[in-house]
């Protein structure tokens, strides 16, 4: 009899451990596509992320080999990649809305800078934020956005590639970055509505394409030229985040009338005369 039971309470053992690793991979496969779709979607170009992965005894999530392809019409295969990121972020947070993360370690990512006709693709892949046209597929648009809460982001490692085409430069330029420590990011207004996760790509950009603008490495010309788009790339983002704060507002204003509408509807109920 002992042994009966023993048996069924390895086999009964062998199967939650076989259930809880298919549900860790299955997590594990939540995140990566959420990323991927969340980031293509919003950003309009094809995002692809190579391996998403959950700690099993905590929240800690690692992103691996994120890869972001460059907007039509300019040469580079991707804009932006990156090696690894390490997001501290709890269970309980993983799937709220927005995400509340405590901070990311963003490592050894590339930006890659470049011009065509005359416009610089970190400012086509901005202008991608708030354009109407359809993400590339596979990525589904069913469901709310992903939106997420950073308290910080650091990077480390980063490098920039700033590529021929420019007025006054005629061979690529590589940049190492130093490091840059972006925080409050989804949180400005002090909102708390989060970012989708195509507009904290563009946030890291512009730190790095700013630090780069900084670069004695480039030409006068050159530098002036990175400047002034850097300038007009936060000019870009800031008044689309002033447009979502008042949407939220106006959002708000209508849900409290709602509420004082149907109050007041009850209370009148209420207040008739009863025959």
């Amino acid at each position: 009899m002992k042994k009966k039971i023993l048996l069924i309470s390895g086999v009964l053992a062998g199967l939650i451990l076989i259930g809880l690793f298919i549900g860790y991979l299955m997590l594990n496969s939540i995140v990566k596509i959420a990323v991927e779709n969340g980031a293509t979607n919003s950003l309009k170009v094809r995002t692809q992320l190579a391996r998403a992965s959950v700690a099993a005894f905590g929240g800690d999530v690692s992103l691996t080999d994120l890869r972001v392809a460059s907007p039509e019409g300019f040469s580079a295969p991707e804009i932006f990649t990156l090696g690894n990121v390490a997001v501290n972020v709890s269970y309980s947070e993983l799937f709220g809305d927005p995400v509340k993360v405590a901070s990311i370690t963003i490592n050894k990512p590339k930006l890659v800078i470049e011009q065509a006709g005359g416009k610089f693709n970190f400012m086509e892949l901005a202008k991608n934020l708030k354009s109407d046209k359809p993400a590339p597929a596979p990525a589904p648009k069913d469901g709310k956005p992903l939106k997420v809460l950073i308290n910080q982001i650091e990077l480390s490692g980063a490098v920039v590639e700033i590529r021929p085409g420019i007025p006054g430069l005629d061979q690529p330029i590589l940049i190492d970055i130093p490091a840059v420590s972006l925080s409050n990011i989804g949180n400005t207004d002090g909102s708390q509505n989060g970012e989708e996760i195509g507009r904290i790509v563009t946030d890291v950009i512009e730190a790095m394409a700013q630090k780069a603008a900084e670069s004695d490495k480039l030409p006068p010309q050159v530098r002036e030229l990175l400047k002034l788009d850097v300038e007009n790339l936060k000019a870009e983002l800031t008044n689309r985040a002033e447009k979502e704060v008042e949407k939220y507002k106006d959002k708000a204003i209508n849900e409290i009338g709602k509420g004082l509408d149907n109050l007041l509807g009850d209370k009148k109920k209420d207040d008739k005369p009863k025959k």
